[in-house]
């Protein structure tokens, strides 16, 4: 899964390498509009896949899928949402595309690529779903490698924005951290920590006072932290934001949770 150059200061991102492809059909039927199929890299894939469904084989192979289907379903009399909402049907899309040659392996499950055993893997799961994150060619994030202040304060920027809806978060910590080259320690990263969710409103200004217990599970700070630590902290921040926001849009009186 890769993304190509998109400005002359950068050599493109690399993902990841999927054990295996796998394209439900449901992301050609755009909703809202009746007896259409879309293919190609126009369908409803998620802004990740999408770097990896731009490419000519994999759109070959969904046209001709499609191409089945729609003709299935003028056959049948059913319209597209109908068809790739019934298991039946697609079962029987699928089996029409075997009869004409196409490899359809089994569905099952199958093991995340990637160093699942490491304790930040989920934080970098979670990153890795907005574009955050990179595991290049070997699926390596190098979660033990010291980072720097400065990335941290990139990360939590692009946290506000892609997770949150919070385009000034990163120039506010910009504004409030000369930090240079300077080591992700964990003093800064509580302070930066602190500013973030004083920012996005999950903590009053006046009584803010975050020490190590906000820190994710199993988060042992040394002289500097790792880019798996960090993406624990960034991941942190992110489910405890959504769960504020859940617990504030059940109604007044309930509080939501604080860091």
């Amino acid at each position: 899964m890769d993304v190509q150059t998109l400005t002359p200061s950068d050599n493109g991102f690399v993902f990841g390498v999927p054990d295996i492809y796998g394209v439900p059909l449901c992301i050609s039927v755009p909703k809202g509009v009746d007896n259409l199929w879309v293919v190609g890299k126009t369908a409803g894939y998620d802004p990740i896949a999408a770097s990896s469904a731009r490419v000519v084989p994999l759109g070959m192979v969904v046209g001709e899928a499609v191409g089945v289907a729609a003709a299935q379903a003028e056959r049948l009399g059913v319209r597209p949402l109908d068809l790739v909402s019934d298991y039946e049907l697609i079962d029987l899309i699928r089996t029409v595309l075997e009869q004409r040659g196409a490899y359809l392996p089994d569905i099952t499950n199958r093991e995340p690529v990637g160093p699942r055993e490491h304790m930040s893997y989920d934080a970098y799961r979670l990153l890795l779903s907005r574009g955050l994150a990179v595991g290049g060619y070997d699926n390596e994030p190098r979660l033990d490698e010291l980072v720097r202040a400065i990335d941290y304060i990139y990360l939590l920027s692009n946290v506000g924005t892609r997770f949150l809806a919070e385009h000034a978060l990163g120039q506010t910590l910009l504004a409030s951290f000369d930090v240079g080259q300077a080591p992700l320690s964990p003093e800064l990263a509580l302070s930066m920590t602190r500013a973030a969710v004083i920012e996005l409103g999950m903590c009053p200004t006046e009584d803010c006072e975050l020490d190590a217990g906000f820190l994710p599970s199993g988060f042992e700070p040394g002289l500097r932290l790792t880019r798996g630590e960090m993406y624990a902290l960034a991941a942190d921040i992110i489910q405890n934001a959504h769960l504020g926001r859940n617990s504030s849009s059940r109604g007044e009186g309930e509080s939501a949770p604080s860091p």
